[in-house]
Formats: C-alpha cells, sequence, structure tokens
C-alpha cells in the first residue's frame, strides 16, 4: 500500500550506484546492510564487499578481502552489522564473523579477527554462512545462519570463542533462520524458512551449556 502525501510532506531519495569508472562510487548496487559507526562513518554491506562511507565527502573506500591473508574481511559478501557497548565492529558474512576491534577501527587498520566452522570444535559456529545480527540487552549477540541459530556472549567470547546454538531439537521450526527481534531480556522472536518462533530463554546463573546440539 501506497502511503499518502499530505501537505507538508517532504521526501527526497540520493541514489548512490556503482560505477566501475569511478574508484570512490559503491562497489555494487545489491545491498544487505548499512550501520553508522560512533564516528559517523557509514558501513554499507554489499555482495562485492564492505563499503564505509566518509560523512564529509561522500566518498566510498571498498574493504575487500584479501586472497591468503587470514586477516582481511573472509568474504566480500556481506550480510549483516553490529556495533556492541565498546565500539567494537562486528560484520557477519558468507565466511563467518567478523572483528574489528574500536582500536583497529579508529585507526584505520582493517585487520579483522575471523570465526567460523572449526569440525575439530564443537564449540564452533555450524556453518560459515551468516546472516543478520541482533545484540540483545544481556550483551549476547545473536546471528542467523543457514544451519542454527547461533549467539555468544561478548563478555567472554574473546577470551573463550564459544559459539552456543539451538536447532530444531529444541523446538525451532527450522534450523534455516532469518532473524532476530528481542522483546526484552529472556523474550526473543526467531525468524525462520519454516515459521516465526518466539523464545523464552533465562540462562541460570552457572555457565549454561555451550553447545545446543541439532
Amino acid at each position: 500500500m501506497l502511503l499518502p502525501e499530505t501537505p507538508g510532506d517532504s521526501l527526497q531519495f540520493i541514489h548512490h550506484r556503482s560505477n566501475p569508472s569511478v574508484p570512490s562510487s559503491i562497489s555494487s548496487d545489491r545491498v544487505r546492510s548499512v550501520l553508522k559507526d560512533r564516528s559517523g562513518t557509514l558501513w554499507v554491506g554489499t555482495y562485492s564487499g564492505l563499503d564505509k562511507m566518509n560523512p564529509s565527502n561522500r566518498k566510498f573506500e571498498v574493504v575487500a578481502p584479501i586472497p591468503n591473508d587470514p586477516t582481511s574481511l573472509s568474504n566480500k559478501n556481506v550480510r549483516s552489522f553490529a556495533t556492541d557497548q565498546k565500539g567494537n565492529l562486528w560484520i557477519s558474512t558468507f565466511g563467518g564473523l567478523n572483528f574489528l576491534s574500536a582500536k583497529n577501527l579508529e585507526a584505520r587498520n582493517y585487520q579483522f579477527q575471523v570465526f567460523g566452522p572449526d569440525p575439530d570444535n564443537p564449540v564452533s559456529m555450524t556453518n560459515a554462512q551468516g546472516g543478520q545480527l541482533m545484540l540483545d540487552s544481556r550483551n549476547y549477540l545473536w546471528m542467523a545462519t543457514f544451519f542454527g541459530h547461533h549467539f555468544i556472549d561478548l563478555e567472554t567470547f574473546l577470551d573463550e570463542p564459544t559459539f552456543r546454538w539451538i536447532g530444531t531439537n529444541r523446538n525451532l521450526p527450522h534450523t534455516y533462520t532469518t532473524c532476530t527481534y528481542e522483546i526484552d531480556s529472556i523474550t526473543h522472536w526467531i525468524g525462520t524458512v519454516n515459521g516465526l518462533a518466539k523464545m523464552r530463554y533465562n540462562p541460570k546463573p552457572s555457565k549454561p551449556p555451550p553447545y545446543l546440539k541439532v
């Protein structure tokens, strides 16, 4: 349904298109996600890389994966962003979860710490194809993936990288999840490709089980 126009309405679009002949244009017209960090820098996730725009000159700079460099962005298909309470940047791609510290972010040093599946590590991601990220009021970062819904405790994760995940064994409608929305500290909505689930999760004071098997 179209919104009706009313007197005094002001609606204006400025289009940013990819132009191979202009290096400072956006890298792709297929945009997945947008985030503004504390400095006012606009980050744009596309199918061709991670773009950042300086608000003062509106020029885009592309941060792309570098072959054989484990500290570069893990994949050019950037799906979602989140910033935590310390100003660190978390980026979900089709190559896992990427972490950029606030210190590196401020220094424009784009060296990432990348987390992905590891068959020898039972508390790693179940698959590399990350989706939407959501930071909740408990300081848990939730990530939708193609195989199970993941969450990490940001208070401990960098010292002890532990992914917890939820699947159909916990009555989730499908393991292919798409999004999370927090209602309150123990209640979330989780979107899947086979329905919407309302989840209540109230961890005990002791450390919750790190691995919820699908």
